[in-house]
């Protein structure tokens, strides 16, 4: 949820607030070192540090799944107090330089114009303890040069989670990421309308620095079946477990250059959203049996009618999907109830 912001006077960080953050950012999976650091707060704190740590115990428990309606509103309406009370003071020095401030799971996620952050106050902010929570960064438009100031510099250190939307430079930036240590240190890396193209995901594919990688957004990169092959044989891209590739120009034979390459053996998310597969392509790719690794597969936007959703259906490899989306395909009344009877409520169409 978004917060209000006003200044504050930067400070620097508690030693001991720094390594609950480490261990919390490199344990995304595990909820219980945030709930110590919650613990941490609320006993060596002030009433700010035990709002926060009431603000990491509910969102940890928004979190649980099969949660009744009334108390998940319950929950949000005691979030938003929280956020009415002490999100200013918890953003602190940062007010002002962010476009964006959303907290989850007790941590940030920023979203700022890279000239706010790339200059020598900017760098002042990110020393500061307010920064340190940071856990996503969301940097708009950034250039080539701007890209490699941010490599150089420390701002990244400990954050896992970056995204660069429409990043300037198509290629260049690919590469520029790929050349850096500093892409080892990413968990997750979203280069959404970059097009990077063919040479850009050659570039990732071939980076030894990526292979922390569990998530990768690249829809509308212009990768085309080149790209994608080069990035689905990638031995330093084994570990992804969700990858987008939406709007990546595949056309009805892509499905054949996924069939030919195989899925990472991690892969649980996959998105070919928006590729224009068509029921041809779609029917090639039913037959994949890696997809039973799957948990999650978006075909929306794919030209898929009577014959694709059929080949869905029969299918035996989608098993295990909890969730398929398939919006804005032109089939009719008569495939939406053979896919609900195949797949209940886990399919979206």
């Amino acid at each position: 949820m978004p917060i209000g912001v006003s200044p504050r006077v930067a400070r620097p960080p508690r030693s001991t607030l720094l390594a609950l953050l480490r261990d919390a950012r490199e344990n995304p999976k595990d909820l219980t070192p945030r709930l110590i650091m919650a613990d941490w707060l609320e006993d060596h704190g002030d009433a700010h540090d035990a709002a926060r740590a009431e603000l990491i115990r509910l969102q940890c428990h928004l979190e649980r799944k099969g949660l009744p309606e009334a108390e998940r509103s319950r929950l949000w309406e005691q979030e938003s107090e929280l956020f009415r009370a002490h999100g200013k003071t918890w953003l602190g020095p940062l007010a002002g330089q962010v476009s964006r401030a959303e907290f989850r799971r007790g941590l940030l996620r920023l979203t700022l114009q890279p000239s706010r952050l790339l200059t020598r106050g900017g760098m002042t902010l990110t020393a500061s303890e307010a920064f340190a929570w940071v856990e996503e960064l969301w940097l708009e438009k950034l250039s080539p040069a701007g890209l490699c100031r941010l490599l150089a510099s420390r701002i990244l250190n400990g954050i896992p989670i970056l995204r660069l939307p429409h990043a300037r430079g198509r290629a260049e930036i690919a590469a520029r990421l790929a050349d850096s240590p500093r892409l080892s240190g990413l968990r997750e890396l979203d280069l959404h309308g970059c097009w990077i193209g063919v040479d850009g995901a050659r570039s990732l594919a071939a980076s030894p620095h990526a292979s922390n990688l569990l998530t990768l957004g690249l829809d509308f990169n212009g990768l085309g079946e080149e790209g994608v092959r080069a990035l689905l044989t990638s031995p330093n891209l084994v570990g992804l477990e969700r990858l987008r590739l939406e709007g990546n120009n595949l056309g009805p034979t892509g499905a054949a250059v996924v069939i030919e390459a195989g899925l990472p053996e991690r892969l649980r998310f996959l998105s070919l959203h928006y590729n224009e597969l068509g029921d041809a392509g779609v029917m090639q790719l039913a037959r994949l049996s890696q997809l039973a690794r799957l948990e999650a597969l978006s075909l929306g936007h794919n030209r898929i009618g009577a014959a694709g959703v059929k080949a869905l259906v029969e299918s035996p490899h989608l098993e295990s999907l909890n969730w398929l989306g398939l919006a804005s395909n032109p089939f009719g009344d008569a495939e939406r109830e053979l896919l609900r009877r195949r797949f209940g409520d886990r399919v979206r169409c």
